[in-house]
């Protein structure tokens, strides 16, 4: 725009601000983890020592991973700073559907002091998706409850049926399931206790399939339940490991001596994100007075790499779809800021408000868009630190989302359009 104007009271962004963005993440709560792929893999299985006294052994495992995260546990909150599971949480627990012949097939396999043997993945490796207990959550509950485990069985096959073997299995996730709804509602986690009760479950559960069946060799030489044991992890735990995971190692041993070790690792899966991040201006229009027709243009900054789009005079509304992109690596959160000018040739260009936030306590907002951009979970925030904590960090957003904001000044003010990927 052409012409002479007062410079209106507006406050642009200094740029020291941008450099310490990540600190205001902090103003809003804590930040929102993202969904985490895990991986349990029980993948390696030795015969220390023989069960049986004439042949070599024979073992199948039983491997039961479980979960207690935000995927099935929702949460309800008692007071300022307490929260409980709501009635209709669940706890996941997820089985492989085989168990004798489950490592190798055939007789006398396993021997005494030999080398490790691999356990096939559909016997040992499981994946879900552990969301965790909602970010608002603080506290015992969200530390006691949002868990990974796994428990391992290792039976030496003798003469119970498949029936019978599958009945221990199916005992091993019926108990577990129930000990662990019971521990995520009384948010006391004891796997010690639940260790137990699924050791006797999985004996008592076999000799009635057996009896069931009628089987001669299973009531005379059952299968033998070497021992069954546990590991359980926490989401900050597995999140912090990453994809060099956290080993897992048990040892299994009864009462005739036989003895068996198992290996494993969970780990998580890490996507990689997009090596950069673009942001479209796609319309700006005008809402607050301007004397005349405005003369825009805009500025996009993405973690400190600058871009100015060039005017399109005297128009109140634009399309320019102004995109700029910027190599940010495998950053979480990359700092945004939209800023519109309006060109004057005389007085000087004028800021443009394309902030939705009112002045508080006699102190103008900022008239650009501070922005921060969390890229493991797709959530945009608007910062705006001088309109108070309870207001300095609010989501926005998603990515590829259209989103669309206007400034509250009387004069000099737009609605802005734009999309961040």
């Amino acid at each position: 725009m052409k012409g002479t104007r007062s410079m209106k009271n507006f406050v642009s962004v200094p740029r020291a601000f941008l450099g310490a963005l990540a600190a205001f993440s902090l103003l809003g709560g804590p930040a929102a983890h993202a969904d985490i792929d895990v991986v349990v893999d029980i993948n390696q299985l030795k015969c220390i020592d023989e069960n049986d006294s004439f042949t070599k052994d024979e073992p199948y495992v039983i491997v039961v991973p479980f979960f207690v995260d935000g995927s099935t546990v929702k949460v309800g909150k008692l007071g300022s700073n307490e929260f409980a599971a709501s009635p209709s949480s669940t706890v996941t627990v997820m089985k492989a559907s085989k168990t004798h012949d489950n490592i190798k097939s055939g007789d006398d396999w396993c021997k005494e002091g030999s080398s490790w043997y691999s356990i096939p993945a559909s016997t040992g490796e499981f994946k879900h998706t552990m969301k965790p207990i909602s970010p608002e959550v603080t506290g015992p509950f969200a530390k006691k409850v949002a868990v990974a485990g796994v428990i391992v069985a290792v039976v030496e096959e003798d003469g119970s049926t498949i029936q019978a073997a599958n009945a221990s299995r199916d005992a091993i996730v019926s108990t577990l399931r129930d000990q662990l709804t019971l521990a995520m509602f009384q948010q006391k986690f004891d796997i010690g206790v639940i260790r137990q009760k699924i050791s006797t479950q999985v004996k008592n559960a076999a000799i009635s399939a057996t009896v069931q069946n009628l089987t001669l060799p299973g009531i005379v030489d059952p299968d033998d339940l070497m021992g069954a044991d546990a590991d359980t992890w926490t989401y900050e735990q597995l999140e912090a490991a990453g994809a060099n995971g956290i080993p897992i190692s048990m040892r299994f041993k009864n009462k005739d001596d036989g003895e068996y070790e198992i290996k494993g690792k969970v780990r998580v899966i890490q996507n990689q994100l997009p090596s950069s991040v673009s942001v479209q201006i796609k319309r700006i229009s005008a809402v607050g007075n301007f004397s005349e027709s405005p003369d825009f243009y805009a500025t996009i900054e993405i973690a400190n790499n600058k871009k100015q789009f060039p005017r399109i005079d005297d128009k109140a509304m634009i399309e320019p779809g102004w995109s700029h992109s910027v190599n940010v690596g495998q950053d979480e959160k990359v700092s945004i800021l939209l800023s519109v000018r309006d060109y004057d040739s005389t007085s000087g260009n004028d800021v443009v408000d394309i902030n939705p936030n009112k002045s508080i306590n006699g102190l103008p907002s900022p008239a650009d868009l501070v922005l921060l951009f969390d890229r493991a979970t797709g959530e945009i925030f608007h910062i705006d630190p001088l309109s108070g904590s309870a207001n300095a960090k609010k989501k926005i957003g998603m990515k590829g989302q259209t989103i669309t904001l206007k400034g509250t000044a009387a004069n000099e003010s737009a609605e802005i359009r734009f999309v961040i990927q």
